[in-house]
């Protein structure tokens, strides 16, 4: 930086003060700016220190020791995740535990609902459904895996196939329909049995498979009931 004193006419101002003596200040050009990423971005220091991997995620720093901390914890994610001691695997694939969730689905359990039973939170559900993750804990997993169809909310509403093929074999069985409205419940003076065949309640679901199998047939055979769309 350097300085000079001129006088109002050297001064270049469109209109000087008579008399006065003007200092002109010329500034050094500002430093070039420094790029934001890139293979040899090194970020400014902060309360992030350089050799953390925070740094190297976060602030994108690419100086040696923040990538030696992320290459660092590569490997000792891997190494985990392979657990040579022979011991279970720190980690899981999450395919299984996906189609498990669309199982259930179909089945009128929704994320929400299976986040109320087992404990894992809806957005951890959110991301193993839409395969944004694709591996988790085993415990995890098996608290996922422990839900099933049976846990659908009373009032989720499933696919009627299953209920109507085990209706009409009771049906077919010799049971009225009068006799069958009455074993689900019905406190009519003359029992009907009114269901819609396109979708049914999970509730309904249960009973019919119930009766069914007081009955003795085989429910196992039956269409598994899907989630109404």
């Amino acid at each position: 930086m350097s300085a000079a004193t001129v006088m109002p006419a050297e001064s270049g101002l469109a209109d000087p003060v008579p008399g006065a003596v003007y200092e002109v200040v010329f500034c050094d050009p500002p430093p070039p700016r420094r790029r934001r990423s890139g293979s040899d971005f090194v970020a400014p220091d902060s309360h992030r220190p350089h050799g953390a991997r925070a740094k190297y995620v976060m602030e994108r720093c690419r100086c040696g020791p923040c990538r030696r901390a992320n290459t660092d914890y590569a490997r000792e994610r891997d190494r985990a995740a392979r657990r040579p001691d022979g011991g279970p695997p720190a980690y899981v694939p999450a395919g299984r535990i996906r189609q498990h969730l669309e199982w259930l689905r179909d089945g009128g359990v929704g994320l929400r609902r299976v986040a109320e039973i087992s404990g894992v939170s809806r957005s951890a559900l959110t991301d193993i459904a839409a395969g944004r993750q694709r591996r988790l804990r085993p415990a995890t997993g098996e608290r996922i895996m422990a839900v099933s169809r049976r846990d659908a909310a009373p009032g989720a509403l499933v696919d009627g196939t299953a209920t109507w093929e085990l209706l009409e074999r009771l049906l077919a069985a010799g049971r009225s329909r009068t006799w069958i409205a009455a074993q689900l419940g019905s406190q009519a003076a003359t029992p009907a049995l009114q269901l819609r065949r396109d979708r049914v309640l999970r509730s309904t679901a249960a009973a019919v498979e119930g009766l069914a199998r007081r009955q003795g047939l085989d429910v196992n055979s039956a269409v598994a009931p899907r989630r109404a769309s």
